[in-house]
């Protein structure tokens, strides 16, 4: 058993040990250019040619960042754009920036921490030629800012204030400072948005100030760096360094003003000494941190609220279609494509409300057309893939990552025509083929120059399906026929399976739709087969069933066979398993881990993994200390194996750590099926025993396909360090456990669905630009709509996929996912509302009632009672039942349910203890005794039962008795705070008050005591005068008398404290 743990030991020293590819060429060049490396470890920073930058430019000029201990270099752009593709494509490190070019990147997949706020601020100027002298006159002119970036807010607030329609302003998107400025002075635009120094050189030339963003009482200036950088101690030393020499510069303008800095001003921002000379009073406050942290999150929610309204419109579109109102919603996409006439919708857009018109006409002339219907649903076809169509095209103008795709798409200059695809692929197949009639020595390469070129065709396809308009009725159905050919790899056809998926997902299209069912239920290859399953299946979740009611038809008609509503319920239980992941990982990390490593017998170092030297000596004494190490690393290996047998993922937090290789950089490789000839990996397989070495792992262990390229790719690059003897028997398969799965089990269905999934999980959680993709395994904000949860969808609503719901729903409650529940219970139609069903609702609302929103009964107790209408001799129906009346106050019922529970079940104690306290609670105390004395004797230690029977003892005036039950329970190692405040109510009754005090003070310290006297009076008056006022009314407290009792409890606990 030595050697049961190595594979895992391997994987650690990957993360561990093992350096990127990229790590390793920086490396080669620092050896090779002195500068180059320098430049590597220093921190860069973008900069601008405006005034929020004037910091900067002095801590350079006075030396401070060198003074500090830091190399700082400053980057100088003229246009924020390409100060923040700088910073996403890693070539600096921080930029400065506005809160809405900020949460931009981070929406596209760059993470940012905001360092700093600036005092930058925007001025709406008109040109002095323009004669605009209110910003009405903006009408039907030109006003020039950078789109998604602070001056479009701007100018979005300066329209709407002016009461203009947003299409009479046409904004001109100009980045560059100095020309935008430029165009103003050459009378080549009517008005721009300006920051200084640029707003004072217009100023000086008279030109008309309308707007000042310092009086919209919004910060937008801010220093950003890349977030992955504060995990780095010498990148987080770096920024601390300059956020010093920022506020020491800051400090020295505050003192001799931005007037003594005109040179430095003139320098770095081009304007002349006589602008730089006339700045407005521009002070570089150094705010507290707090206020920082306020003013920023302000700021960032108005953003985001901004960029929110900006992606409304076309939401507010398909919600219209959703409900049917055609005219609507052509009227709200002419006024969307006027204020963006980049997407060029006229032509269609004009052909729709033509065709519409003369149907409205036809139908206002009192015609008869048996056919409305059908035409008036065309008519919201045809505006749907309009607006989807426009959607995905201003996703694409909008965004840096889709034009960047969008561009390279277009630049390969393909044919994607089915045809010409499928005659593509299928000559791939039979160009590989005659491969082996060529000669060994020509082979090799031709192969590797065949799959390069293939490969680099199937990325640019994925790219091109993904990011494509919705398919016609004829392209669905050629890519069907593509999809289920013989002639056509199985690896090629899975990867365009998932770029459909992706594509279906980001903007739903009824045939990508039609293509995964028709593939998932026609496909002899299972591999193809559950892609098209988890692809239909999580791409309904965005479905627009409302508007196309064939969605729900062709779904029914899969449901009806109980092997597709078995795959589901499967599909959807390992979902849940997905989300586990990063949880799973940390009790890895935390609790099975340092065990397997400690105690193994080996230790991973800079060198890679050496085997630990014994003590033959210690071993000859201490036989059995080897032993029980052996024994905790077999029970660590065996909880990881546990763990991943039921389903978990227990390679997620190792791999995370290695999909920072180029490999990923290229979305379709995070889909692609793993296979040896991938131009990435085919050369890393090296000496013939490398290559058993690396397969033996890859084809044995249950890594997901992103993994396995992974390790190959990681592999690489610690194989020396693996020691020989562990090396040999990596090789000749004979490390134990690595059988664990084999071929057969590999090949089931639930297999295959389980490594996609993970697949899935990777790519969604760990991709860089994964914000800018709809998320299956994410939610809204709110917290309602869970997409995982697909069992949730509106289309599986009254199909005979209700039957699995209740297991569905009991995963989830042991998952403790109790909305995520609610949400499936909510969706179940009426006759679908079985046992299972109201016993789910009744434990949600009874347990968990704020995640049980929608539920169609609104009381735990009437679920219980349809259940028990369902089975009436259910005992945990009756449970449930019961305790919703107690808890409901309604004791004589719950009495009477806890004793038809009794006579069922006379072993459980439980129910008679329930009944005893009901009887309690209605006055029937000495009742009650005689049950909990017979409990009491079957049972003498059990503290529950001694509880009720103390508290009955006190409710019958017997306060002796409880006195000796109440001075047993708090002197027990099982005590509870509530023990010492039924203790002094005991005391309190049998005129005890000084005791009581005593006991009472016990139940405040219980409860941490440091609030005070005020914290103490208000437990007191919660817990106990509130509480307990029927008790103490009934026998005589008076409300003056819990007032002293109080005083006293106060006094007593902090008098003797």
């Amino acid at each position: 058993m030595k050697h049961i743990h190595i594979v895992f030991i391997i994987l650690a020293m990957l993360v561990a040990c093992g350096q990127s590819v990229e790590e390793k060429d920086r490396l080669s060049r620092q050896e090779r250019l002195r500068l180059a490396r320098e430049d590597s470890v220093a921190l860069k920073v973008a900069v601008m040619p405006t005034l929020d930058c004037l910091p900067l430019y002095v801590a350079q000029m006075y030396n401070l960042f060198d003074t500090l201990g830091a190399d700082v270099r400053l980057k100088p752009y003229t246009a924020q754009m390409d100060c923040d593709t700088a910073l996403q494509r890693k070539r600096v490190e921080g930029a400065v920036t506005d809160l809405v070019r900020g949460q931009r990147m981070v929406k596209e997949g760059t993470p940012l921490t905001y360092v700093t706020s600036t005092n930058a601020y925007w001025q709406l100027i008109t040109n002095r030629n323009a004669r605009i002298t209110n910003l009405k006159h903006l009408d039907d002119k030109m006003l020039a800012m950078t789109r998604y970036s602070a001056t479009d807010l701007l100018a979005d607030r300066a329209v709407a204030m002016s009461g203009l329609k947003p299409e009479r302003v046409f904004r001109v998107q100009i980045n560059d400072v100095g020309v935008r400025l430029k165009m103003l002075q050459n009378n080549s635009m009517d008005a721009m948005m300006l920051t200084e120094p640029q707003a004072a050189v217009a100023r000086i030339g008279k030109h008309r100030v309308l707007l000042d963003s310092r009086k919209l009482d919004i910060s937008l200036g801010a220093f950003a760096f890349r977030s992955e950088l504060m995990e780095d101690k010498g990148r987080k030393k770096q920024i601390d360094i300059f956020l010093r020499a920022y506020n020491m510069a800051c400090d020295s303008i505050n003192e001799h003003g931005v007037a003594a800095y005109r040179e430095l001003v003139a320098r770095y921002c081009g304007v002349g000494e006589a602008a730089a000379g006339r700045l407005e009073v521009w002070p570089c406050r150094r705010p507290t941190q707090e206020r920082h942290r306020t003013g920023r999150q302000l700021a960032r929610q108005a953003v985001k609220q901004w960029l929110m309204e900006r992606n409304k419109t076309l939401d507010h579109i398909f919600s219209l279609l959703g409900s049917m109102a055609l005219s609507e919603a052509i009227d709200e996409l002419e006024t969307f494509g006027a204020a963006h006439p980049e997407l060029s919708l006229d032509a269609r857009l004009r052909e729709i409300r033509s065709d519409y018109r003369l149907m409205f006409d036809y139908w206002s002339k009192g015609f008869k057309d048996e056919q409305l219907e059908l035409v008036y649903r065309n008519f919201i076809y045809r505006m749907y893939r309009l607006t989807a169509d426009v959607g995905m095209r201003y996703a694409i103008a909008h965004s840096s990552y889709l034009t960047a795709i969008d561009n390279r798409v277009r630049s390969a200059g393909r044919d994607w025509s089915p045809a010409a695809l499928q005659a593509g692929l299928e000559g791939f197949v039979s160009d590989v083929a005659l491969l082996e009639l060529e000669p060994a020595h020509v082979r090799a390469e031709r192969k590797l120059g065949l799959h390069r070129a293939h490969r680099q065709m199937m990325n640019d396809l994925f790219d091109y399906i993904w990011t494509s308009s919705q398919w016609t009725d004829s392209t669905a159905e050629s890519m069907a026929q593509l999809l289920l050919a013989p002639t056509v790899d199985t690896i090629d056809q899975q990867l365009i399976v998932s770029a459909v998926m992706l594509g279906c997902m980001n903007m739903f299209d009824i045939n990508k739709f039609r293509v995964m069912l028709t593939v998932y239920r026609q496909s002899s290859d299972e591999q193809v087969r559950q892609r098209a399953l988890v692809g239909w299946a999580l791409s309904a979740g965005v479905g627009m069933h409302h508007i196309f009611p064939e969605e729900r038809e062709m779904v029914g008609g899969l449901l009806a066979d109980e092997h597709v509503c078995k795959e589901l319920v499967e599909l959807q239980i390992q979902l849940f398993y997905c989300l586990s992941a990063e949880n799973d990982n940390r009790k890895i990390q935390q609790e099975i881990m340092p065990d397997l490593l400690k105690h193994n017998g080996l230790s991973i170092t800079p060198n890679g993994i050496e085997e630990k030297e014994g003590d033959s000596i210690e071993e000859i004494i201490h036989p059995e200390e080897a032993e029980r190490r052996m024994e905790k690393v077999e029970e660590s290996f065996r909880r990881m194996l546990d763990m991943q047998k039921s389903g978990a993922d227990i390679y997620f937090g190792g791999f995370s750590q290695m999909k920072r290789f180029p490999f990923f950089d290229s979305i379709g490789n995070w889909f692609v099926p793993f296979y040896p000839e991938h131009p990435a990996i085919s050369q890393a397989y090296g000496t013939q025993a490398d290559t058993r070495m690396i397969r033996n792992i890859v084809d044995h262990m249950p890594f997901c396909n992103s993994d396995k390229y992974s390790f190959v790719i990681a592999f690489r690059q610690v194989v020396d360090r693996i020691p020989q003897n562990i090396r040999e028997m990596l090789a000749n398969g004979s490390v134990a456990g690595m059988e664990a799965v084999a071929a057969e089990e590999q090949g089931k269905p639930e297999y295959i669905r389980r490594q996609y999934l993970q697949d899935l999980y990777r790519f969604f959680r760990l991709y860089p630009s994964r914000s800018m993709l709809y998320n299956p395994f994410g939610h809204d904000a709110d917290g309602h709509v869970f997409n995982y949860v697909f069992f949730a969808n509106p289309i599986f609503s009254a199909t005979p996929l209700e039957a699995c719901y209740g297991e569905v729903v009991g995963c989830m409650m042991k998952r403790s996912m109790y909305r995520e529940a609610a949400s499936v219970l909510a969706n179940c139609s009426v006759p679908g509302r079985d046992f299972l069903y109201y016993m789910h609702c009744g434990s949600l609302l009874l347990h968990h009632p704020a995640a049980s929103g929608g539920l169609a009964l609104p009381q735990a107790s009437a679920c219980f009672e349809e259940a028990l209408r369902l089975r009436p001799d259910s005992a945990k129906a009756l449970s449930g039942y019961a305790r919703a009346k107690f808890y409901d106050g309604e004791y004589a019922v719950a009495e009477d349910a806890y004793a038809r529970l009794s006579a069922m079940h006379p072993e459980r104690k439980s129910s008679v203890l329930n009944m005893a306290v009901c009887m309690v609670n209605l006055g029937k105390s000495d009742e009650a005794l005689k049950h909990l004395y017979k409990l009491n004797y079957e049972s003498p230690d059990d503290d529950r039962v001694n509880r009720v029977m103390a508290r009955a003892l006190v409710c019958a005036g017997q306060y002796d008795k409880a006195e000796k039950a109440y001075l047993a329970l708090c002197a027990g190692h099982e005590a509870e705070p509530e023990d010492h405040l039924n203790h002094g109510l005991c005391r309190w009754l049998a005129g005890d008050k000084a005791g009581a005090a005593e006991c009472f003070v016990e139940y405040v310290r219980a409860h941490g005591g440091d609030a005070g006297v005020a914290g103490c009076r208000s437990l007191f008056y919660a817990d106990v005068a509130d509480k307990e006022r029927e008790l103490l009314a009934g026998n005589g407290i008076t409300p003056t008398e819990v007032h002293l009792m109080c005083d006293l409890v106060c006094d007593l606990a902090f008098r003797i404290r």
